[in-house]
């Protein structure tokens, strides 16, 4: 039996503009995906289970990999996904035994609604059985800058950026701040479709040189702040610009006008996570938001 990982990821500055050139700060969590194979004697047949966290089987089908044919399946549109990853990973050279039955156990740590990357942590494990390109595999399938990808294999947080031929940048990130105790993230019961809003901000925004160097050096500035002070700076500065690159409100003034700190969106607006500096979490779980994970709990390295 082959057995492969691969680690969750949230985006704490550089969000969009990551797909246009601009550095970013990305932070690998703790809660990841595995994926086991185990390859028997057979005919070409690859069976699938999905499980969650609590062990409860989310998702099951069969495909042949011969034909490319889904034969069983708990889901039809999970299932087409699963085989256009196929499909991609046979286009970039993985290749299947017609003598061998494939039967794959996917596991999550975290809830699939959280967006701490289900996809990309299936891509990368996939690009490690299938020894493929994860950044190629990704781009044939989901998209996206992939960022989440390179999160996939680090264990600490990285700068991340694609050159002029879209090639992916990564480096290590010297990101351990010290006020880490007061830094938690709130889940905001919704999940916001990465895809679309990739699609949604490409079609409607322009990046200037300008723009892409002023959050590039917010994202190494953020490893140099040595108080909670410089931080929460650093985040409002962030989130205005944005807040005007999308022509939208900030998460803070549509939603916490009134809260004590500093708030960040991270990744695509208006779902999933968001950071939040201080030490008040009351605040949040009087309104209605219970999934608060403190930086510890969450972030590696």
């Amino acid at each position: 039996m082959s057995q492969y990982y691969s680690h969750g990821k949230l985006l704490l500055f550089g969000e969009y503009l990551v797909l246009y050139g601009a550095k970013a700060l990305a932070l690998p969590c703790k809660y990841g995906q595995s994926l086991e194979v185990e390859q028997t004697l057979g005919e070409g047949i690859l069976s699938w289970k999905a499980f969650k966290i609590n062990e409860k089987s989310w998702f099951t089908c069969k495909i042949d990999l011969k034909s490319d044919l889904i034969l069983e399946s708990s889901d039809p549109s999970k299932s087409e996904r699963l085989l256009g990853l196929f499909r991609a990973a046979k286009s970039l050279g993985a290749s299947f035994c017609n003598q061998s039955n494939y039967h794959c156990v996917t596991r999550l740590e975290f809830p699939t609604l959280w967006g701490l990357g289900t996809s990309s942590t299936l891509v990368y494990n996939l690009s490690s059985w299938l020894k493929v390109d994860p950044y190629q595999l990704l781009s044939l399938s989901f998209g996206g800058s992939g960022y989440d990808i390179a999160c996939a294999k680090h264990s600490s947080p990285i700068y991340y950026a694609l050159d002029s031929q879209k090639k992916p940048l990564v480096s290590q990130a010297s990101f351990a701040p010290k006020f880490s105790d007061r830094i938690f993230f709130v889940y905001l019961n919704q999940k916001r479709n990465s895809q679309q809003a990739i699609s949604e901000f490409l079609k409607e925004t322009p990046a200037s040189k300008e723009i892409l160097e002023d959050f590039s050096s917010m994202a190494e500035k953020a490893c140099l702040c040595q108080t909670l002070e410089e931080f929460e700076t650093l985040i409002e500065d962030s989130e205005s610009k944005m807040s005007k690159i999308l022509k939208t409100q900030t998460i803070k003034e549509k939603w916490f006008s009134n809260y004590n700190g500093s708030i960040k969106s991270l990744g695509a607006w208006g779902g999933d996570f968001i950071l939040v500096t201080g030490e008040d979490k009351n605040y949040f779980v009087s309104k209605g938001y219970k999934t608060i994970l403190d930086y510890n709990q969450l972030i590696l390295g």
